[in-house]
Protein backbone atom coordinates (compact mmCIF):
# COMPACT_ATOMS: atom_id res chain seq x y z
CA UNK A 1 0.00 0.00 0.00
CA UNK A 2 1.45 3.02 -1.16
CA UNK A 3 1.50 6.22 1.65
CA UNK A 4 -1.72 8.32 1.38
CA UNK A 5 -2.26 11.92 1.33
CA UNK A 6 -6.17 12.01 2.68
CA UNK A 7 -8.66 14.73 3.66
CA UNK A 8 -12.07 14.31 4.47
CA UNK A 9 -14.56 13.79 6.94
CA UNK A 10 -18.18 13.76 7.44
CA UNK A 11 -20.79 10.87 7.17
CA UNK A 12 -18.80 7.69 7.40
CA UNK A 13 -16.92 8.90 10.65
CA UNK A 14 -20.29 10.01 12.03
CA UNK A 15 -21.82 6.63 11.31
CA UNK A 16 -18.84 5.01 13.07
CA UNK A 17 -18.26 7.45 15.92
CA UNK A 18 -21.89 6.63 16.50
CA UNK A 19 -21.77 2.44 16.28
CA UNK A 20 -18.93 3.10 18.84
CA UNK A 21 -21.04 5.04 21.24
CA UNK A 22 -23.54 2.08 21.26
CA UNK A 23 -20.67 -0.46 21.38
CA UNK A 24 -19.61 1.55 24.36
CA UNK A 25 -22.61 2.01 25.93
CA UNK A 26 -23.38 -1.79 26.02
CA UNK A 27 -19.84 -2.19 27.40
CA UNK A 28 -20.11 -0.21 30.28
CA UNK A 29 -23.28 -1.25 31.20
CA UNK A 30 -21.79 -5.20 31.16
CA UNK A 31 -19.40 -3.62 33.51
CA UNK A 32 -21.89 -2.31 36.25
CA UNK A 33 -23.77 -5.57 36.33
CA UNK A 34 -20.63 -7.48 36.90
CA UNK A 35 -19.18 -5.14 39.32
CA UNK A 36 -22.27 -5.42 41.27
CA UNK A 37 -21.98 -9.36 41.45
CA UNK A 38 -18.74 -8.89 42.41
CA UNK A 39 -19.47 -6.42 45.30
CA UNK A 40 -22.14 -8.84 46.82
CA UNK A 41 -19.52 -11.40 46.57
CA UNK A 42 -16.51 -9.31 48.27
CA UNK A 43 -19.09 -8.47 51.57
CA UNK A 44 -19.51 -12.24 51.94
CA UNK A 45 -16.52 -13.03 51.80
CA UNK A 46 -15.43 -10.43 54.13
CA UNK A 47 -18.15 -11.26 56.91
CA UNK A 48 -17.14 -15.04 56.66
CA UNK A 49 -13.78 -14.82 57.77
CA UNK A 50 -12.94 -13.13 60.82
CA UNK A 51 -9.66 -13.20 60.57
CA UNK A 52 -7.87 -9.98 60.34
CA UNK A 53 -5.01 -10.97 57.77
CA UNK A 54 -7.96 -12.69 55.90
CA UNK A 55 -9.71 -9.48 56.27
CA UNK A 56 -6.75 -7.77 55.37
CA UNK A 57 -6.19 -9.46 51.90
CA UNK A 58 -10.19 -9.22 50.96
CA UNK A 59 -9.62 -5.19 51.62
CA UNK A 60 -6.32 -5.53 49.26
CA UNK A 61 -8.17 -7.68 46.72
CA UNK A 62 -11.69 -5.80 46.36
CA UNK A 63 -9.28 -2.54 45.70
CA UNK A 64 -7.63 -3.81 43.24
CA UNK A 65 -10.76 -5.02 41.50
CA UNK A 66 -12.09 -1.57 41.68
CA UNK A 67 -9.23 -0.09 40.59
CA UNK A 68 -9.65 -2.18 36.95
CA UNK A 69 -13.22 -1.44 36.52
CA UNK A 70 -12.80 2.29 37.06
CA UNK A 71 -9.76 1.88 34.37
CA UNK A 72 -11.66 -0.04 31.78
CA UNK A 73 -14.83 2.34 32.56
CA UNK A 74 -13.33 5.49 31.75
CA UNK A 75 -11.97 3.53 28.39
CA UNK A 76 -15.59 2.95 27.23
CA UNK A 77 -16.75 6.63 28.19
CA UNK A 78 -13.82 7.89 26.23
CA UNK A 79 -14.32 5.55 23.68
CA UNK A 80 -18.48 6.49 24.06
CA UNK A 81 -17.28 10.35 23.92
CA UNK A 82 -15.52 10.28 20.35
CA UNK A 83 -11.85 10.77 22.07
CA UNK A 84 -9.84 8.16 20.43
CA UNK A 85 -7.20 8.52 18.25
CA UNK A 86 -7.97 11.08 15.57
CA UNK A 87 -9.11 9.24 12.35
CA UNK A 88 -7.21 9.64 9.04
CA UNK A 89 -10.12 10.99 7.52
CA UNK A 90 -10.04 14.97 7.80
CA UNK A 91 -12.73 17.21 6.91
CA UNK A 92 -11.50 20.33 4.19
CA UNK A 93 -13.26 23.55 4.56
CA UNK A 94 -13.63 24.35 0.96
CA UNK A 95 -15.44 26.62 -1.33
CA UNK A 96 -15.69 27.21 -4.93
CA UNK A 97 -12.66 28.29 -6.85
CA UNK A 98 -10.02 26.78 -4.06
CA UNK A 99 -7.70 23.89 -3.89
CA UNK A 100 -3.89 23.28 -3.69
CA UNK A 101 -3.36 23.66 -0.13
CA UNK A 102 -6.54 26.38 0.31
CA UNK A 103 -5.11 28.48 -2.44
CA UNK A 104 -7.45 30.12 -4.80
CA UNK A 105 -7.79 27.75 -8.28
CA UNK A 106 -10.12 27.65 -10.88
CA UNK A 107 -9.73 25.89 -14.24
CA UNK A 108 -11.57 28.22 -17.25
CA UNK A 109 -12.24 26.38 -21.28
CA UNK A 110 -11.22 29.08 -23.74
CA UNK A 111 -14.75 28.58 -26.00
CA UNK A 112 -16.75 29.11 -22.61
CA UNK A 113 -16.53 32.83 -22.75
CA UNK A 114 -19.17 35.61 -21.80
CA UNK A 115 -18.26 37.48 -24.81
CA UNK A 116 -15.91 37.23 -27.62
CA UNK A 117 -15.48 38.96 -31.18
CA UNK A 118 -13.69 37.78 -34.29
CA UNK A 119 -12.78 33.83 -33.39
CA UNK A 120 -14.07 30.09 -34.15
CA UNK A 121 -15.24 27.17 -32.29
CA UNK A 122 -13.36 24.00 -33.21
CA UNK A 123 -13.03 20.48 -32.18
CA UNK A 124 -9.89 20.09 -30.63
CA UNK A 125 -7.69 16.84 -30.46
CA UNK A 126 -8.36 16.54 -26.58
CA UNK A 127 -11.77 15.98 -26.37
CA UNK A 128 -13.44 19.49 -25.41
CA UNK A 129 -13.55 22.70 -28.21
CA UNK A 130 -11.11 24.87 -28.53
CA UNK A 131 -10.80 28.78 -29.73
CA UNK A 132 -9.70 28.95 -33.53
CA UNK A 133 -9.15 31.03 -36.02
CA UNK A 134 -7.57 34.10 -34.36
CA UNK A 135 -6.18 36.99 -36.05
CA UNK A 136 -5.23 39.71 -34.74
CA UNK A 137 -7.28 42.27 -32.92
CA UNK A 138 -9.68 39.64 -32.22
CA UNK A 139 -10.50 38.95 -28.43
CA UNK A 140 -12.62 36.80 -25.53
CA UNK A 141 -13.54 37.45 -22.43
CA UNK A 142 -14.34 36.09 -19.21
CA UNK A 143 -15.83 36.92 -15.76
CA UNK A 144 -13.42 36.27 -12.57
CA UNK A 145 -13.93 37.05 -9.08
CA UNK A 146 -10.51 36.96 -7.02
CA UNK A 147 -10.44 36.92 -3.43
CA UNK A 148 -7.29 38.28 -2.99
CA UNK A 149 -5.06 40.99 -4.38
CA UNK A 150 -1.51 39.56 -5.29
CA UNK A 151 0.28 37.68 -7.40
CA UNK A 152 -1.46 34.89 -10.03
CA UNK A 153 0.30 31.95 -11.65
CA UNK A 154 -1.59 32.02 -15.32
CA UNK A 155 -1.44 28.87 -17.49
CA UNK A 156 -2.70 28.75 -20.90
CA UNK A 157 -2.78 25.45 -22.98
CA UNK A 158 -1.90 26.92 -26.77
CA UNK A 159 -1.15 25.19 -29.82
CA UNK A 160 1.23 26.91 -33.41
CA UNK A 161 2.33 24.82 -35.76
CA UNK A 162 5.28 27.56 -37.01
CA UNK A 163 5.87 28.99 -32.77
CA UNK A 164 4.14 32.08 -33.94
CA UNK A 165 0.92 34.59 -32.13
CA UNK A 166 0.95 36.17 -29.09
CA UNK A 167 -2.40 37.70 -27.11
CA UNK A 168 -2.37 40.66 -23.74
CA UNK A 169 -3.80 39.32 -20.87
CA UNK A 170 -6.31 42.63 -20.18
CA UNK A 171 -8.83 43.81 -17.58
CA UNK A 172 -11.64 44.33 -19.90
CA UNK A 173 -13.19 47.33 -18.09
CA UNK A 174 -10.43 49.48 -17.64
CA UNK A 175 -8.15 48.12 -20.18
CA UNK A 176 -4.84 47.95 -18.04
CA UNK A 177 -2.41 45.39 -19.16
CA UNK A 178 -1.56 42.28 -17.17
CA UNK A 179 0.92 40.67 -18.89
CA UNK A 180 1.95 39.46 -22.46
CA UNK A 181 2.68 36.14 -23.79
CA UNK A 182 4.35 35.80 -26.79
CA UNK A 183 7.33 33.51 -28.58
CA UNK A 184 5.15 30.29 -28.26
CA UNK A 185 7.04 27.12 -28.94
CA UNK A 186 6.39 25.40 -32.31
CA UNK A 187 4.08 22.76 -31.84
CA UNK A 188 3.37 21.46 -35.51
CA UNK A 189 -0.11 21.54 -35.62
CA UNK A 190 -2.48 23.49 -34.96
CA UNK A 191 -3.93 20.69 -32.75
CA UNK A 192 -0.65 19.47 -31.12
CA UNK A 193 -0.93 21.72 -27.80
CA UNK A 194 1.19 22.51 -24.96
CA UNK A 195 1.06 24.85 -21.85
CA UNK A 196 2.66 28.17 -21.37
CA UNK A 197 2.81 30.16 -18.31
CA UNK A 198 3.03 33.62 -16.32
CA UNK A 199 3.69 34.49 -12.95
CA UNK A 200 1.77 38.34 -12.53
CA UNK A 201 -0.33 40.55 -10.17
CA UNK A 202 -3.92 40.59 -10.19
CA UNK A 203 -6.35 42.94 -8.54
CA UNK A 204 -9.11 41.38 -5.71
CA UNK A 205 -12.65 41.52 -6.68
CA UNK A 206 -15.04 40.82 -9.85
CA UNK A 207 -13.69 41.83 -13.32
CA UNK A 208 -13.73 40.36 -16.92
CA UNK A 209 -10.61 39.14 -18.10
CA UNK A 210 -9.62 39.67 -21.53
CA UNK A 211 -7.23 37.51 -23.86
CA UNK A 212 -6.40 39.92 -26.58
CA UNK A 213 -4.96 38.62 -29.68
CA UNK A 214 -1.77 40.75 -30.57
CA UNK A 215 -0.63 38.36 -33.62
CA UNK A 216 -2.10 35.25 -35.34
CA UNK A 217 -1.18 31.86 -35.72
CA UNK A 218 -2.41 30.07 -32.41
CA UNK A 219 -5.36 28.02 -31.08
CA UNK A 220 -6.12 28.46 -27.41
CA UNK A 221 -7.83 25.52 -25.38
CA UNK A 222 -7.94 26.40 -21.64
CA UNK A 223 -6.55 28.56 -18.82
CA UNK A 224 -6.13 28.65 -15.35
CA UNK A 225 -5.51 31.04 -12.19
CA UNK A 226 -3.82 29.85 -9.38
CA UNK A 227 -3.05 32.22 -6.39
CA UNK A 228 0.93 32.19 -5.65
CA UNK A 229 1.40 31.28 -1.68
CA UNK A 230 3.58 34.07 -0.03
CA UNK A 231 7.19 32.83 0.06
CA UNK A 232 7.93 32.55 3.61
CA UNK A 233 10.27 35.60 5.13
CA UNK A 234 12.99 34.01 6.83
CA UNK A 235 14.94 35.67 9.59
CA UNK A 236 18.18 37.08 8.55
CA UNK A 237 21.20 34.73 9.54
CA UNK A 238 23.58 36.39 12.16
CA UNK A 239 27.02 35.21 11.58
CA UNK A 240 29.02 35.41 14.44
CA UNK A 241 31.89 37.88 14.52
CA UNK A 242 34.84 36.27 16.09
CA UNK A 243 37.14 38.67 18.14
CA UNK A 244 40.23 39.95 16.92
CA UNK A 245 42.97 37.34 18.44
CA UNK A 246 45.75 39.68 19.66
CA UNK A 247 49.46 38.30 19.57
CA UNK A 248 51.26 37.90 22.31
CA UNK A 249 53.94 40.18 23.14
CA UNK A 250 57.29 38.76 23.91
CA UNK A 251 59.34 40.58 26.27
CA UNK A 252 62.42 41.92 24.98
CA UNK A 253 65.46 40.11 25.93
CA UNK A 254 68.24 41.79 27.56
CA UNK A 255 71.67 40.87 26.63
CA UNK A 256 74.17 40.75 28.94
CA UNK A 257 76.69 43.60 28.42
CA UNK A 258 80.31 43.18 29.08
CA UNK A 259 82.76 45.32 30.55
CA UNK A 260 85.28 46.63 28.57
CA UNK A 261 88.16 45.38 28.51
CA UNK A 262 91.79 47.23 29.18
CA UNK A 263 94.80 46.32 26.82
CA UNK A 264 97.80 45.98 29.04
CA UNK A 265 99.82 49.07 28.78
CA UNK A 266 103.28 47.60 27.46
CA UNK A 267 106.63 49.53 28.31
CA UNK A 268 107.53 51.91 25.45
CA UNK A 269 110.55 49.97 23.16
CA UNK A 270 112.81 52.53 21.52
CA UNK A 271 113.85 52.40 18.21
CA UNK A 272 117.14 50.65 16.75
CA UNK A 273 119.43 53.53 14.87
CA UNK A 274 119.70 52.61 11.42
CA UNK A 275 122.64 53.70 8.90
CA UNK A 276 121.51 55.93 5.85
CA UNK A 277 119.98 54.85 2.91
CA UNK A 278 120.69 56.08 -0.70
CA UNK A 279 118.09 57.56 -2.67
CA UNK A 280 116.14 54.99 -4.99
CA UNK A 281 116.32 54.92 -8.94
CA UNK A 282 113.30 55.90 -10.33
CA UNK A 283 112.18 54.03 -13.71
CA UNK A 284 110.05 55.14 -16.52
CA UNK A 285 106.16 54.02 -16.08
CA UNK A 286 104.89 52.50 -18.47
CA UNK A 287 101.05 53.11 -19.55
CA UNK A 288 98.20 50.52 -20.37
CA UNK A 289 95.76 51.03 -22.86
CA UNK A 290 93.00 49.12 -22.28
CA UNK A 291 91.23 47.23 -25.47
CA UNK A 292 88.01 48.56 -27.52
CA UNK A 293 84.77 47.02 -26.48
CA UNK A 294 82.32 46.48 -29.08
CA UNK A 295 79.03 48.25 -29.78
CA UNK A 296 75.76 46.19 -28.30
CA UNK A 297 73.89 44.68 -31.43
CA UNK A 298 70.67 46.12 -32.27
CA UNK A 299 68.03 42.92 -32.47
CA UNK A 300 65.63 43.42 -35.50
CA UNK A 301 61.45 43.63 -34.53
CA UNK A 302 59.72 42.01 -37.38
CA UNK A 303 56.46 43.96 -38.64
CA UNK A 304 52.91 43.57 -37.08
CA UNK A 305 50.96 41.19 -39.11
CA UNK A 306 47.40 43.10 -40.24
CA UNK A 307 44.10 41.62 -38.62
CA UNK A 308 41.56 39.84 -40.49
CA UNK A 309 38.74 41.19 -42.19
CA UNK A 310 35.11 39.67 -40.65
CA UNK A 311 32.59 38.68 -43.22
CA UNK A 312 29.75 40.37 -42.96
CA UNK A 313 26.68 38.00 -43.37
CA UNK A 314 23.24 38.89 -43.91
CA UNK A 315 20.43 38.73 -41.55
CA UNK A 316 18.27 36.13 -42.04
CA UNK A 317 14.95 36.50 -43.39
CA UNK A 318 11.55 35.83 -41.52
CA UNK A 319 9.55 32.64 -42.07
CA UNK A 320 6.46 33.78 -43.48
CA UNK A 321 3.33 33.80 -41.30
CA UNK A 322 1.30 30.71 -41.52
CA UNK A 323 -2.35 31.76 -41.02
CA UNK A 324 -5.21 29.14 -40.61
CA UNK A 325 -7.56 29.74 -43.17
CA UNK A 326 -11.57 28.31 -43.07
CA UNK A 327 -13.07 26.21 -44.76
CA UNK A 328 -14.46 27.61 -48.43
CA UNK A 329 -18.66 27.51 -47.90
CA UNK A 330 -20.61 25.00 -50.25
CA UNK A 331 -22.39 26.78 -53.00
CA UNK A 332 -25.94 26.99 -51.78
CA UNK A 333 -28.39 24.40 -53.17
CA UNK A 334 -31.65 25.06 -55.70
CA UNK A 335 -34.89 24.36 -54.21
CA UNK A 336 -36.59 22.36 -57.06
CA UNK A 337 -40.51 22.98 -57.35
CA UNK A 338 -43.11 20.57 -57.71
CA UNK A 339 -45.33 20.83 -60.96
CA UNK A 340 -49.07 22.25 -59.77
CA UNK A 341 -51.38 19.02 -59.60
CA UNK A 342 -55.13 19.50 -60.21
CA UNK A 343 -56.39 17.61 -57.45
CA UNK A 344 -56.39 19.74 -53.92
CA UNK A 345 -53.79 19.64 -51.55
CA UNK A 346 -53.99 18.39 -48.04
CA UNK A 347 -52.11 20.37 -45.76
CA UNK A 348 -50.78 18.22 -42.79
CA UNK A 349 -50.28 19.90 -39.47
CA UNK A 350 -47.23 19.31 -37.53
CA UNK A 351 -46.81 18.22 -33.73
CA UNK A 352 -45.70 20.77 -31.22
CA UNK A 353 -42.03 19.87 -30.94
CA UNK A 354 -40.52 20.05 -27.21
CA UNK A 355 -38.79 23.58 -26.52
CA UNK A 356 -35.04 22.94 -27.14
CA UNK A 357 -33.05 22.61 -23.84
CA UNK A 358 -30.64 24.90 -22.71
CA UNK A 359 -27.10 24.34 -23.66
CA UNK A 360 -24.86 23.54 -20.20
CA UNK A 361 -20.83 22.92 -20.29
CA UNK A 362 -18.46 23.01 -17.44
CA UNK A 363 -14.95 22.06 -17.20
CA UNK A 364 -13.36 21.26 -13.91
CA UNK A 365 -10.22 20.77 -12.58
CA UNK A 366 -9.61 17.20 -10.75
CA UNK A 367 -7.75 19.03 -8.07
CA UNK A 368 -10.55 21.18 -7.57
CA UNK A 369 -12.47 18.49 -5.44
CA UNK A 370 -14.33 19.63 -2.45
CA UNK A 371 -13.50 16.28 -0.40
CA UNK A 372 -11.43 13.09 -0.84
CA UNK A 373 -9.96 10.32 0.43
CA UNK A 374 -6.85 8.51 -0.55
CA UNK A 375 -5.21 10.59 -3.55
CA UNK A 376 -2.66 12.40 -3.67
CA UNK A 377 -2.00 15.58 -6.21
CA UNK A 378 1.15 15.59 -8.65
CA UNK A 379 2.30 18.36 -11.27
CA UNK A 380 1.32 16.81 -14.39
CA UNK A 381 3.01 17.12 -18.00
CA UNK A 382 -0.09 19.58 -18.77
CA UNK A 383 0.23 22.16 -16.49
CA UNK A 384 -2.21 21.64 -14.30
CA UNK A 385 -2.11 19.24 -11.06
CA UNK A 386 -3.73 15.68 -11.62
CA UNK A 387 -5.04 13.43 -8.91
CA UNK A 388 -2.94 10.04 -8.45
CA UNK A 389 -2.09 7.17 -6.22
CA UNK A 390 -5.54 5.45 -6.76
CA UNK A 391 -6.47 2.72 -4.76
CA UNK A 392 -9.34 0.31 -4.50
CA UNK A 393 -12.55 2.31 -2.92
CA UNK A 394 -10.36 6.04 -3.00
CA UNK A 395 -12.66 8.91 -4.06
CA UNK A 396 -13.18 12.85 -4.83
CA UNK A 397 -16.39 14.76 -4.89
CA UNK A 398 -17.03 17.80 -6.51
CA UNK A 399 -19.98 20.27 -6.12
CA UNK A 400 -21.92 20.73 -9.53
CA UNK A 401 -25.33 22.41 -10.29
CA UNK A 402 -27.36 21.09 -13.23
CA UNK A 403 -29.85 22.88 -15.17
CA UNK A 404 -32.64 20.55 -16.44
CA UNK A 405 -32.80 16.59 -15.73
CA UNK A 406 -31.74 14.36 -18.55
CA UNK A 407 -28.82 13.05 -20.47
CA UNK A 408 -25.41 14.80 -20.25
CA UNK A 409 -22.38 13.85 -21.77
CA UNK A 410 -19.13 13.54 -19.06
CA UNK A 411 -15.74 13.72 -21.04
CA UNK A 412 -12.36 12.54 -18.27
CA UNK A 413 -8.83 13.30 -19.17
CA UNK A 414 -7.41 10.07 -17.59
CA UNK A 415 -3.85 8.54 -18.19
CA UNK A 416 -3.08 5.32 -17.35
CA UNK A 417 0.60 2.97 -18.41
CA UNK A 418 -1.04 -0.42 -19.25
CA UNK A 419 -4.84 0.23 -20.23
CA UNK A 420 -6.13 -0.20 -16.52
CA UNK A 421 -8.80 1.05 -13.95
CA UNK A 422 -11.95 1.86 -13.65
CA UNK A 423 -14.57 4.23 -11.14
CA UNK A 424 -18.34 4.94 -10.51
CA UNK A 425 -20.14 8.41 -11.31
CA UNK A 426 -22.40 8.38 -7.56
CA UNK A 427 -24.59 10.72 -5.86
CA UNK A 428 -22.54 11.42 -2.85
CA UNK A 429 -25.66 12.18 -0.13
CA UNK A 430 -27.95 9.09 -1.75
CA UNK A 431 -25.11 6.70 -3.12
CA UNK A 432 -26.69 6.22 -6.31
CA UNK A 433 -24.16 4.84 -9.23
CA UNK A 434 -25.44 6.70 -12.35
CA UNK A 435 -22.82 5.57 -14.76
CA UNK A 436 -19.10 4.23 -14.61
CA UNK A 437 -15.87 4.47 -16.59
CA UNK A 438 -14.22 0.84 -17.33
CA UNK A 439 -12.22 0.82 -20.33
CA UNK A 440 -9.02 3.04 -20.13
CA UNK A 441 -6.88 4.28 -22.80
CA UNK A 442 -3.11 2.67 -22.75
CA UNK A 443 -1.31 5.67 -22.57
CA UNK A 444 1.83 4.29 -22.18
CA UNK A 445 3.03 6.80 -19.21
CA UNK A 446 1.45 8.13 -16.33
CA UNK A 447 2.10 11.86 -17.96
CA UNK A 448 0.54 10.86 -21.09
CA UNK A 449 -3.39 11.88 -21.24
CA UNK A 450 -6.48 10.83 -23.40
CA UNK A 451 -9.85 11.62 -22.74
CA UNK A 452 -13.15 9.26 -22.31
CA UNK A 453 -16.43 10.05 -22.78
CA UNK A 454 -19.58 8.37 -21.59
CA UNK A 455 -23.57 9.79 -21.49
CA UNK A 456 -24.85 9.97 -18.00
CA UNK A 457 -28.61 10.55 -17.00
CA UNK A 458 -27.87 12.93 -14.06
CA UNK A 459 -31.15 14.90 -12.17
CA UNK A 460 -31.63 18.20 -11.86
CA UNK A 461 -30.12 21.03 -9.48
CA UNK A 462 -27.42 20.94 -7.26
CA UNK A 463 -25.78 18.00 -5.83
CA UNK A 464 -22.75 16.76 -4.62
CA UNK A 465 -21.02 13.89 -7.08
CA UNK A 466 -18.42 11.35 -6.26
CA UNK A 467 -15.82 9.85 -8.69
CA UNK A 468 -15.05 6.36 -6.84
CA UNK A 469 -12.25 4.12 -7.71
CA UNK A 470 -12.70 0.35 -8.11
CA UNK A 471 -10.35 -0.51 -10.11
CA UNK A 472 -6.60 1.35 -9.47
CA UNK A 473 -4.07 2.21 -12.87
CA UNK A 474 -5.10 5.62 -13.69
CA UNK A 475 -4.69 9.01 -12.95
CA UNK A 476 -7.21 11.95 -13.63
CA UNK A 477 -6.74 15.15 -14.56
CA UNK A 478 -9.97 16.93 -15.60
CA UNK A 479 -13.38 16.38 -16.70
CA UNK A 480 -16.50 17.98 -18.23
CA UNK A 481 -19.61 17.94 -17.79
CA UNK A 482 -21.48 19.11 -21.12
CA UNK A 483 -24.75 19.09 -23.26
CA UNK A 484 -24.92 15.90 -25.54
Amino acid sequence: MRDKKTEGYFLLGQRVKASCTTISSFFVFCLLAQFDRRLGHWQQEESNHNSSQKNINGGQHSKKMKFQFLLIASIAVAIARGETAPSSLRKRELVWGQSDAGNFYTLIAATDYSAMQGVEVQQSSEGITNVGFIDTGDWVSYPVNLPTNGPYQFHSRISSPSGEGSFEVVNFDTQQVYATFSGFPATGDFQAFTTVDQTFDLPAGAFSLQVRATQSGFNMLWFSLKAVAPAPVEAPIEVPVEAPVEAPVEAPVEVPVEPPVEPPVEPPVEPPVEPPVEPPVEFPETVVTPAPTASPTVKQTPSPTSTPTMKKTAAPTSAPTVKQTAAPTSSPTAKQTPSPTSSPTVKQTPAPSAAPLPPYFSLMAASGYAEMEGLALETSSEGLPNLANYDAGDWSTYDISLPYAGTYQMMFRVSSPFGEGGFDITNWDTQEIYSNVDVMPNTGDWQFYQTVSVLVNLPEGGMRMQLKCYNPGFNLLWFVIKSP
